[in-house]
């Protein structure tokens, strides 16, 4: 009779390295790419322009849904981010919007705004509008996890354009008279994520809270609201977890043939 022992201890140790080389796939960074739900993405807007308030042009003008994809590497339940995230603002229904009387309109945008008419010295009463079109976010840097606000994280716009208009008159209803105007580019303009509102993780879904200042010229804006996406690239198992699988394979094989040899 064959001495079944070299076996048993074959699997026992099979089964050891296994164990640990199957530890890495738990702990390792997954890249992973996340698509938005449209219907419940959503970033409002809100700012000045030469210290005047915006308002919305039309009701639901101030607030646009966004589509795309987030990606990060993801650890324990940990997303980081690191760029390459597309995150696109959808054209509001809400619009087209105006900058009348200059440079005119209407333009399809994500948001458009007004402000005035306000009584500024030296200028009479002034209004200014404006519409903010081809959005689109990436997540640069920060983390973020289940039950916690965003960590470190920072909201860059890659791409985007403001085209805006003033005019002043003498009176509040006007006639307007035009006094500038023209298209300022919104892509490479970022800001820290400030949210103290807490992130959900379920292991599918990411509700991802977003809250951000960003100025320009004579400008500026704050952001604020959620980007939720599901997980749409499973992490692939790593090669030394099917490496540890596929000894643990052998190892029963060894085993079934020793079994029969006796």
């Amino acid at each position: 009779m064959k001495n079944p022992f070299p076996t048993v201890k074959l699997i026992i140790a099979s089964l050891a390295i296994a164990s640990l080389l199957c530890l890495p796939a738990v702990t390792r960074a997954d890249p992973v790419t996340l698509t938005l739900n449209s219907s419940l993405s959503y970033i409002n807007a809100s700012g000045a322009a030469f210290g005047l308030p915006y308002g919305g042009q039309a009701p639901g003008g101030m607030a646009a849904s966004y589509s795309g994809s987030m990606v990060a590497d993801l650890t324990a339940g940990v997303f980081t981010f690191s760029g390459g995230s597309s995150i696109v603002g959808i054209v509001n229904p809400a619009g087209p919007f105006s900058t009348d009387p200059y440079p005119g309109g209407p333009y399809a945008g994500n948001y458009g705004v007004t402000a005035g008419p306000t009584f500024i010295t030296g200028y009479g009463y002034v209004i200014v509008n404006g519409v903010y079109g081809g959005m689109t976010l990436d997540l640069t840097t920060g983390t973020a996890q289940n039950g916690a606000a965003p960590v470190g994280m920072t909201d860059a716009w890659t791409a985007g354009t403001l085209t805006w208009g003033a005019a002043n008159s003498a009176l509040p209803f006007g006639p307007w008279n035009p006094v500038g105007g023209g298209v300022a580019l919104m892509g490479g303009i970022s800001g820290p994520d400030t949210s103290a509102t807490l992130a959900s993780w379920d292991g599918t879904t990411l509700i991802l809270p977003i809250t951000f200042h960003t100025t320009g010229s004579n400008r500026y804006e704050d952001w604020s609201g959620q980007l939720v996406a599901t997980l749409s690239e499973v992490p692939e198992p790593s090669t030394l977890a099917l490496a540890g699988m596929g000894m643990l394979v052998l190892a029963g094989l060894q085993f079934a043939r020793s079994r029969r040899s006796r």
